[in-house]
């Protein structure tokens, strides 16, 4: 087989220049190796160099390779230990970024200075259910594009939340779902999902194992509660409520709440 060597001229798509030169990948601790086996297993050992820092000392020392990849505990090391200033990177990936849903956490203060135009984050966790946790991951990712975080609350948030309330009436629903309609465009321009439907010719056949538990004194006793609340009631008997299974949710985990912290006062 004959291999057509590329020079650096051949390579990017404008005018032969590379559009990324330095990428910083940010991964949990366990799936560090599983990275750099991609890496190995796509790329080889000599087409591209990537450095694994496991000390903060180390990441100082190799500033200038074209993937450096850091788990999140030692990404907030290297701050902490050796006072690391973020350095500039074409790309930042970060895996499994469920962990930046807080604004207010370390790490996702320490990753919004980075100079980078181009973020990717990762998650196989649905993060539409909390919308402040969505925002938090938007702003980061694409900042400004939904506003500000009380200007976002006030337009989308509260609407929503309101239309999944088992009393909501026709006009609330319809400014839900409105809100609905307009947020979920505006985050098809930089969010892409791989539903079940087109991951299903790419995985095995799913095996289900249902395993019944017997519930504990204070569950039943929960479960008895909530089925005679008023919140019960009312989504059972609304005709406008579209969601039912998450209203159900939803009251559960209000009501679970406010068990507990009846059980604790008394």
């Amino acid at each position: 087989m004959h291999h057509t060597h590329m020079d650096s001229s051949q390579q990017g798509p404008y005018n032969g220049r590379p559009t990324i030169q330095r990428v910083l990948i940010i991964t949990p601790s366990s799936l560090v190796k599983k990275w750099e086996k991609e890496f190995r297993c796509w790329l080889g050992r000599e087409r591209i160099y990537v450095f694994t820092a496991d000390q903060p000392i180390e990441f100082l020392k190799r500033p200038l390779c074209p993937v450096m990849m850091v788990s999140y505990k030692m990404l907030v090391r290297c701050f902490d230990e050796v006072g690391l200033q973020p350095f500039n990177f074409d790309l930042v990936v970060c895996d499994k970024v469920h962990r930046l849903k807080n604004a207010a956490n370390k790490t996702s203060s320490l990753l919004s200075p980075l100079n980078t135009n181009r973020k990717v984050l990762l998650t196989g966790t649905p993060v539409q259910n909390d919308l402040k946790e969505f925002f938090t991951l938007a702003d980061f990712v694409n900042s400004c594009i939904l506003g500000s975080l009380s200007a976002f609350r006030r337009i989308f948030e509260e609407p929503i939340v309101a239309l999944q309330q088992p009393e909501c009436d026709e006009d609330t629903r319809e400014i839900g779902e409105g809100c609905a309609s307009e947020l979920a465009h505006l985050i098809s321009q930089f969010v892409l999902r791989r539903t079940q439907e087109v991951m299903n010719a790419h995985l095995p056949p799913r095996v289900e194992s249902v395993i019944f538990c017997k519930p504990i004194y204070i569950q039943i006793e929960l479960y008895c509660s909530l089925l005679d609340s008023s919140a019960v009631r009312s989504i059972l008997s609304s005709t406008h409520c579209g969601n039912k299974p998450l209203s159900f949710i939803l009251a559960l985990r209000k009501h679970i709440i406010n068990f507990l912290h009846q059980r604790c006062n008394h």
